[in-house]
């Protein structure tokens, strides 16, 4: 279902952008994983004042959250198609469908641009930035408790691709800030507890740290043969 949506969306986008038919094109499974912080989150939201003192078998120092379980050697899983629009810029749609990771889950979108900043034959190397939103969702490995939230997000990456005529296979680093809205903690019997995100710290909690950096590879399938330079044709002059 999700990758006739991400072909429509980048066909959309290739026809603002360039009237012809695209440059080059491909979609594909994406794996990535998380590589620092090696536990992740780096930082767990704080509680309110009330809320902390209902729930004190739940936070630690300064009201952080402590029942749950960070998560090390993640796998997140999803798809993602590009859309060259001509040999130096490329528009792309990321998700993230789920993530192999315990009591954890994540679902992204992110729109990107990539600049190919090295081309060589089948070789290329690119550089490129994103925006996105999502979800996510932490558990405890011994209790029920769990902390749900949506996110919006920041994307930078570069990396490099091999290209063949039908397919392609692209691999790299990413940085990305992921900024928490609302936030919800369930706690093991049932008791909910509303967390602001990330603009709102002091008395009424909030915050915690997501930002991630990792590594991601993608196999394309489409149409990555660039299209032949057309020959300018020359009039001679007429001989009188």
């Amino acid at each position: 279902m999700f990758l006739p949506l991400v072909t429509a969306v980048l066909g959309l986008a290739s026809g603002t952008a360039h009237a012809q038919s695209p440059f080059m094109w491909g979609v594909g499974p994406t794996i990535g994983t998380i590589a620092y912080p090696g536990q992740y989150p780096n930082r767990w939201p704080k509680l309110s004042e009330n809320d902390a003192a209902v729930l004190s078998d739940d936070v630690g120092d300064n009201r952080r959250l402590t029942s749950l379980d960070a998560v090390g050697g993640d796998a997140q899983v999803g798809a993602r198609g590009v859309i060259y629009f001509n040999s130096s810029w490329r528009g792309a749609v990321r998700t993230h469908l789920f993530a192999l990771g315990q009591n954890f889950n994540n679902l992204d979108v992110t729109f990107e641009v990539d600049k190919i900043i090295f081309k060589e034959s089948k070789f290329g190397a690119y550089a490129g930035a994103g925006l996105g939103f999502g979800s996510m969702k932490f558990g405890a490995e011994d209790s029920d408790a769990e902390l749900k939230l949506n996110t919006y997000l920041l994307r930078g990456q570069v990396g490099g691709i091999y290209r063949l005529k039908k397919a392609a296979i692209e691999a790299g680093f990413f940085l990305q800030p992921v900024f928490p809205g609302l936030q919800t903690y369930t706690a093991a019997d049932g008791t909910e507890a509303q967390i602001a995100g990330l603009l709102s710290l002091g008395e009424a909690g909030g915050g915690g740290g997501y930002w991630n950096f990792g590594l991601e590879a993608t196999v394309y399938f489409g149409d990555f043969i660039p299209p032949k330079k057309k020959k300018s044709k020359k009039k001679g002059k007429k001989r009188k």
